[in-house]
């Protein structure tokens, strides 16, 4: 077995998004509380349970416990102990809402959430699911009510390539191509259309960005959307029954937060060439921003692609969530 020097050693020569960890003073002091795990050791965990790593104070921990079962969709909280949890990120930040309303200026308006929901399920096309990371209920400044659908992202955008959107539903196919074929045009992405052994149609979409964040954001919108128009009366989740009778009086948003990472994390090789991830998919959101507004009178898009640190540099993060991510 190899000893904490080793380890230590081993982490501070970590690259991608663990380079961001490694080079956090108050998480190696805290090296003791991370283990190596999965494939090769190559994964780094929490050996506990965030509410303890973070030291959620004991007036918040149901809160906290209540939610982090929210987040986990069903998966169980062991991918909470993972540092490179999206779902961690978004979790630790939109927990206490209602404790601690959160004030964020959105297309030149001031709003103020207090209420968080996590992992809402809508339904796309065909049966398909769309899985919102949070959902925010507040109101707008001249106090009209809100609901903000969120989609979330810690590392992923750091990683280009295809994406799969669909097995043997041919339903996504006519999405793409119909009324969201704009959306895939301005993000510069191609549509490619393939068979499975069983002659089944496969979907993907192709280019030199992170494809899976156009793919949500669109299945986010159809999915808000059907959810909008649904003849059901009620929803499995009871949660999502709230939701829909704020939706049907409310103001409807619809963005993405990502983490922005400093410079030595965030250049990406495209080519022969170094760019910023963050900077390519800043411009990816505008055009996703672009093909999706307009398409709903009941949805509006928020122009630009929120950043955690701008959203959370003056809202009271607990000091060990803070530190952890340098918010």
């Amino acid at each position: 077995m190899e000893d904490k020097s080793t380890l230590l050693t081993r982490f501070k020569r970590l690259k991608g998004e663990y380079l961001f960890f490694a080079s956090n003073d108050s998480l190696l002091a805290r090296f003791s509380e991370i283990i190596f795990d999965g494939p090769g050791k190559s994964s780094l965990k929490f050996n506990s349970e965030p509410e303890e790593f973070f030291c959620i104070p004991d007036d918040k921990l149901a809160l906290f416990v209540s939610k982090e079962k929210e987040a986990c969709s069903g998966s169980g909280t062991s991918e909470m102990r993972t540092l490179r949890s999206s779902s961690l990120l978004c979790l630790a930040c939109f927990y206490d809402l209602p404790n601690n309303p959160l004030s964020i200026r959105l297309n030149g308006k001031d709003y103020i959430f207090s209420e968080s929901f996590f992992e809402i399920q809508n339904t796309c096309v065909n049966g398909g699911k769309s899985n919102v990371d949070v959902v925010l209920v507040g109101k707008e400044s001249s106090g009209k009510s809100m609901v903000l659908f969120l989609e979330s992202k810690f590392a992923e955008y750091l990683s280009f390539g295809k994406v799969q959107v669909s097995n043997k539903k041919e339903s996504y196919q006519k999405l793409f191509e119909g009324e969201y074929r704009n959306v895939i045009k301005g993000c510069n992405l191609t549509l490619n259309i393939t068979e499975d052994n069983d002659r089944q149609p496969v979907i993907e979409l192709l280019g030199e960005h992170y494809c899976t964040g156009p793919k949500q954001m669109i299945c986010h919108h159809k999915g808000i959307i059907n959810t909008l128009n649904s003849k059901s009366k009620s929803f499995k989740d009871p949660r999502k029954n709230y939701l829909r009778s704020l939706m049907l009086q409310s103001e409807i948003l619809l963005g993405e937060i990502v983490f922005k990472f400093p410079g030595d994390t965030d250049s990406i090789k495209r080519g022969n060439i170094q760019i910023s991830a963050f900077e390519d998919y800043s411009n990816i959101y505008q055009a996703v921003y672009n093909g999706l507004s307009g398409l709903s009178p009941n949805v509006t898009i928020i122009d630009k692609l929120l950043t955690y640190q701008e959203v959370f540099k003056d809202y009271p993060l607990e000091d060990k969530i803070k530190s952890f991510y340098r918010l």
